[in-house]
């Protein structure tokens, strides 16, 4: 389902890539002094926890603005409340499925919003624990010809 990548989006893959390899990540994501690190970080980042069932706990205040809702309105419900629907050629679908059934790179999306339409591409990933088992899923989104420094 992914689209090509420019350069400036192929930078931002790696960039998003390597905070998804973070060593430990699944413990920080615990963290509210980690959490509070993503607020400012150039990124739109949301993450859910998967069990009992997989809801958004968590989104970053670039999210928030991507997306255009709030934390508050995202959390404790589904990626299938997230707007968006894929650009790529051939291929049609919502993001908030995609996010929850693909993995690292999974397309660009158009994102409509305040009356006018962003494009995003999108990264999801799910976070392990040491002992392998799967504990969150990180969605990532930058929007396109966005360059992250």
């Amino acid at each position: 389902m992914a689209s090509d990548m420019g350069d400036s989006s192929s930078e931002d893959a790696e960039k998003i890539e390597h905070l998804m390899a973070t060593p430990n990540l699944a413990d920080a994501l615990e963290s509210d002094r980690f959490k509070q690190f993503l607020d400012h970080v150039p990124v739109a980042i949301a993450v859910s926890e998967l069990h009992p069932s997989e809801v958004i706990t968590y989104a970053n205040l670039e999210f928030e603005r991507l997306i255009g809702h709030s934390a508050a309105e995202m959390e404790g419900r589904n990626w299938k409340t997230l707007a968006g629907l894929m650009l790529a050629q051939g291929a049609e679908g919502p993001l908030g499925e995609a996010v929850a059934t693909d993995d690292e790179y999974i397309g660009t999306f158009t994102i409509t919003q305040d009356g006018g339409t962003i494009d995003v591409d999108a990264w999801s990933n799910t976070i392990e624990d040491e002992d392998g088992v799967e504990l969150f899923r990180l969605v990532a989104l930058a929007k396109v010809g966005q360059h992250l420094d």
